[in-house]
């Protein structure tokens, strides 16, 4: 891969070219993460788990419908989100898009940092009893593996996604375990708060807004597989 660029600018070039499935490891690693776990977390708490159940399959959908188009867009183009807007913005217009969307970034990698810094903390609290601060998290560990990640490119997120991905799942599947040796899976289903603090419309938006950026960075993604969408 041509470590200097990472094909900001160019197309990608066959011989970096890798499988979908690899890529599929990446985005699920995304997902099985402490942020989103405790925003699923949050949200049955906040409206029930049936309501719950209805806001993660509509948000799902409309992501989902999303991302399958701009992911085309990526791998039939092989250029990133940058070239791309450039197309529908034109030189100067792409220039302003493209500052809000660094911004934007900042800020939702602030906040998925925050998240995942809380969780932590309450997950180090509860297991194993140790009060940790949020800023170590969010500066020395995230902030060192974002930084990683942003320099070697798709490279180091295969990587990073081949040993996440498993522990993540070990650990959920750890979570579930504990969960249900406190509460019987009928009780579950049958969670309902007695005061709902969000309405099925807010917790839909909430989990939709949460991943948005999602459909927006696909084309980063599928500009990398080999197989090419017709």
């Amino acid at each position: 891969m041509e470590d200097n660029s990472q094909y900001t600018t160019s197309k990608v070039q066959p011989k970096d070219f890798t499988s979908g499935w690899l890529v599929a490891l990446i985005i699920a690693g995304t997902g099985l993460t402490l942020p989103i776990l405790y925003l699923g977390f949050e949200v049955a708490l906040a409206v029930g788990f049936e309501k719950a159940l209805w806001a993660f399959g509509i948000s799902t959908f409309v992501l989902t419908v999303m991302c399958l188009a701009t992911t085309i867009i990526g791998n039939r183009s092989r250029l990133s989100t940058y070239m791309i807007l450039h197309f529908s913005f034109g030189r100067k217009g792409a220039k302003i898009m493209n500052t809000i969307f660094g911004i934007t970034l900042l800020g939702w990698f602030s906040v998925s940092l925050e998240l995942l810094a809380i969780a932590v903390k309450d997950t180090a609290l509860e297991t194993i009893n140790i009060n940790i601060s949020e800023w170590p998290i969010i500066i020395i560990v995230n902030g060192t593996l974002i930084i990683m990640t942003t320099i070697y490119g798709i490279k180091s997120l295969e990587k990073l996604a081949n040993v996440a991905v498993p522990l993540l799942t070990l650990f959920l599947g750890y979570v579930v375990y504990k969960s249900f040796q406190e509460i019987s899976f009928a009780e579950v289903i049958a969670f309902a708060p007695e005061n709902p603090t969000m309405t099925l419309f807010q917790a839909t938006s909430i989990l939709i807004g949460s991943s948005i950026l999602f459909p927006v960075l696909m084309a980063d993604f599928s500009r990398f597989i080999g197989l090419k969408f017709s």
